[in-house]
């Protein structure tokens, strides 16, 4: 019981960051894009 409220917490901290790295990516992505041309 406890290693699932352990992976419980892990997932609901991690959704944020994942959302907030993917976000990250999608805007640096053009730079890196224009940056290569």
């Amino acid at each position: 019981m406890l290693i699932v409220v352990i992976l419980m917490l892990a997932t609901i901290f991690s959704i944020p960051l994942i959302k907030s790295m993917i976000e990250h990516d999608q805007r640096s992505a053009p730079l890196l894009r224009s940056t290569t041309q």
